[in-house]
């Protein structure tokens, strides 16, 4: 005898294909995302890295952090002749450096708060003396990580970035994305960043539009940091206007 129950009972999806079927929404809204392969050997000042020594202009001082005065832990630098050939730097030419001081990320209360102990600014070597230094302040807590290369992935935006895009999930695809963890909460060039609380893209104050992800800096991934709220490090700059760049 036929179990007419069974007849109208829904079909649960297999997860595989579900995925299938909200990668096919997803795709115009993905983005390419690099994400960094790291070493433990010191390099060059010039070098792509996390932490260690950082190229400063001659007779610069080492930077200190606005707060307490005290010097900021390098915690990337990206030297844009070092990417691959296939990703096109995303923040111009020269080296982009990103300071943070390890105290104060620590009491740190809001994420807004970020500007007065960081610092981020692109050096540029062929208008700049650039050097190097012969050590550093003992009270760093990370070694120097070389970055050896980069890993190409596919990044998908945040439900809610997705629904102000037009594209509005179902409940199980919805939940299916954020179980396989997008956006990425980790280290990565570009992709879409994860913010914790809300969408907060900020403005170029020259042109008004809305400014893209260069860096996202995840607690305890390379680095040894600490935000409000596991809340990660970005980096953003607007395209055409390359000198406005901001930490939020």
């Amino acid at each position: 005898m036929v179990n007419i129950f069974n007849i109208f009972r829904k079909k649960t999806k297999d997860p595989s294909e579900l995925w299938q079927e909200t990668e096919m929404l997803l795709k115009p809204y993905e983005k390419p995302m690099w994400a960094p392969k790291v070493g433990n050997s010191e390099v060059s000042y010039l070098f792509s890295k996390f932490s260690g020594k950082a190229a400063l202009v001659a007779k610069e001082t080492w930077p200190a952090c606005k707060r307490c005065k005290s010097p900021m832990q390098l915690l990337v630098q990206l030297n844009a002749k070092q990417f691959p050939a296939e990703m096109k730097s995303p923040f111009g030419e020269g080296i982009l450096q990103l300071f943070c001081c390890e105290q104060c990320s620590k009491g740190l209360e809001d994420i807004k708060e970020l500007p007065e102990i960081s610092l981020v600014r692109v050096l540029d070597p062929k208008t700049q003396d650039l050097t190097g230094v012969e050590s550093l302040p003992k009270t760093f807590s990370t070694p120097e990580k070389p970055i050896e290369g980069w890993e190409e992935s596919v990044d998908y935006p945040n439900t809610a970035k997705l629904k102000s895009l037009g594209c509005d999930l179902k409940v199980d695809q919805a939940a299916l994305l954020t179980e396989k963890g997008f956006p990425k909460v980790q280290d990565k060039l570009m992709g879409w960043p994860n913010w914790v609380q809300g969408i907060k893209y900020p403005k170029c104050s020259q042109c008004g539009s809305a400014m893209k992800l260069v860096i996202q800096i995840a607690p305890q991934d390379n680095l040894n940091i600490e935000l409000p709220g596991g809340q990660c490090m970005h980096v953003i700059q607007c395209d055409k206007h390359k000198s406005e760049i901001v930490v939020v």
